[in-house]
């Protein structure tokens, strides 16, 4: 199962609970909440394989302080291509391009195709920049939809409730994402009806 996993990325061979388990994992990796399911399923070229979708992305983005700005927006024969930088709190900045087929389009089908574009962009370079090297959403509609097929999760375990007792408290959550330890103190105030 690992090979299949690490060599191949294929999640095939994994019973729900462990597909439960590496879902959780790989939120836990980038700090993900995995209730708000950032990643979807898909069988693409017989094995099957988690992929970013839009909740992904937007949580990244605001988890690790990323601004986005549009850098070109160029027309090359029949494709639309939308380059777009990243930036993170720490100054460190990345770029990326979406494109999309814009042959015989006019209108609404057009201006679709070319909001596509910059959403496929924006997405793509967060994922990017920070280190999630996995298909997002936007890249299925550039799969013949004859060769992928989006399968249902197991249900993802919400994250535990936190019980807070009836008196001023303060909680302080400390999570450790592979280099970054991200810290932050909440002060909880509850009143007791007895």
């Amino acid at each position: 199962i690992i090979d299949s996993i690490v060599l191949r990325g294929d999640l095939s061979g994994l019973k729900e609970e462990q597909l439960t388990g590496y879902y959780n994992y790989r939120c836990q990796q980038v700090g993900l909440d995995p209730s708000a399911k950032p990643f979807d399923l898909l069988v693409l070229s017989g094995k099957k394989v988690l992929y970013a979708n839009a909740g992904a992305t937007q949580q990244l983005s605001n988890l690790h302080g990323l601004s986005t700005a549009i850098t070109n927006r160029e027309r090359v024969e029949n494709v639309y291509l939308v380059s777009v930088r990243c930036t993170g709190k720490d100054g460190r900045s990345s770029e990326n391009q979406g494109a999309v087929d814009i042959a015989g389009l006019s209108g609404e089908r057009l201006a679709t195709a070319l909001m596509k574009a910059t959403t496929k962009a924006i997405r793509r370079t967060i994922l990017a920049h920070i280190g999630l090297g996995m298909l997002d959403e936007t890249e299925l509609d550039t799969i013949p939809s004859n060769q992928y097929q989006k399968v249902d999760l197991p249900p993802v375990t919400p994250l535990p409730p936190i019980y807070v007792s009836p008196l001023l408290c303060s909680v302080t959550y400390c999570v450790t994402l592979s280099r970054f330890t991200i810290s932050c103190a909440v002060v909880v105030t509850v009143t007791c009806v007895l």
